[in-house]
Order: structure tokens, then C-alpha cells, then sequence
């Protein structure tokens, strides 16, 4: 279970509503502190459990992982290097609010893989070369956003590892 999963689903779509229970709009706050319980660890995942996943293709994880443990087809290999292996740190991001993953990158550590759950949304982007070189600096692995990127020519530049929808 994902610990966004533990926030009561009438507090996230308060937070959606842009309006909190006294119809004040104070969205940013409440979604902020949402995205904190957000970018905590799930599970502690140790080095060596990360290093024998590096030995594993991905058809071979994904079998093991089962049918509906996979990612959507349509995310795709955007730049940088092809594989990618790391600890997930998953932030849920209303359509507009993109400044919530500049937040995110700063609670990134070295290894991270920063997963933007923007919900199929390409109407803005979520991430660019400024973002992939922020994410680099860290030691980030790299970032899968469900969502749009920009910037590919500065993103591949930059030599970080983006897998976008669009």
C-alpha cells in the first residue's frame, strides 16, 4: 500500500477541489502537505537489493512483478540512459500544480527514481532540461512522469534518464 493510499479519500479530493470545509481556496497548502506523507519511503530498499535488480531485464521483472504491477505502454523512453533502477519516490500531482515536482526533486537522495503521477496529463509539462539537471546534481537515477516533458534536446544533454507519456 502506498502511503497516499492511507489519506482519507475526502481529504485528497478537497485538495482537488482547490477549496478546503470552509470554502476557503488554500489548495497549494493542502496539497503540500499531502505530497509530504507523499515523499516519505514506503519500504526501506537496501543497496544489495537494488544492485541484484540492476542483473534483471525488464520483461524479467515485469513477469515477476505480475500483470498489474507494469507500467502504462504509453510511458516511453524519452533521454538518457535506457535502464534505470532505484528507490521510487512517488509524487501525486494535480493538473497545474508542476511546482509540487521542483518541491519533490529537493527530497530526492542519490539513487532516487522520482515518479510523477500527473494522471496521463500533456496538456502541461512536468519536467525539463532545468529539472533534469537539478535531478543529476543530486545522483538521481532518474525520473518516469505520467505526463508531458519538454526540452528533450537539453534533457538529453544533460544525460538524465526521463521516461514521459509525452
Amino acid at each position: 500500500m502506498l502511503l497516499r493510499d492511507r489519506i482519507p479519500e475526502s481529504v485528497r479530493e478537497s485538495a482537488r477541489k482547490n477549496v478546503d470545509r470552509r470554502g476557503r481556496n488554500n489548495a497549494k497548502e493542502r496539497i503540500a502537505a499531502m505530497n509530504e506523507f507523499y515523499l516519505q519511503y514506503e519500504t526501506p530498499v537496501t543497496e544489495e537489493q537494488i544492485g541484484r535488480l540492476r542483473s534483471f531485464t525488464t520483461p524479467e521483472l515485469c513477469d515477476g512483478a505480475g500483470l498489474y504491477h507494469t507500467m502504462d505502454a504509453e510511458i516511453r523512453h524519452r533521454a538518457g540512459k535506457e535502464k534505470i533502477v532505484g528507490r521510487a519516490v512517488t509524487v501525486e500531482v494535480p493538473s497545474g500544480e508542476g511546482g509540487l515536482v521542483a518541491d519533490a526533486i529537493l527530497h530526492l537522495k542519490k539513487g532516487d527514481v522520482l515518479v510523477v503521477a500527473g494522471h496521463g496529463n500533456c496538456d502541461a509539462s512536468y519536467w525539463g532540461d532545468h529539472r533534469s539537471i537539478c535531478a543529476s546534481m543530486i545522483g538521481a537515477e532518474g525520473v518516469v512522469i505520467d505526463g508531458a516533458f519538454r526540452d528533450i534536446e537539453g534533457c538529453e544533454e544533460a544525460g538524465f534518464p526521463v521516461f514521459a507519456r509525452g
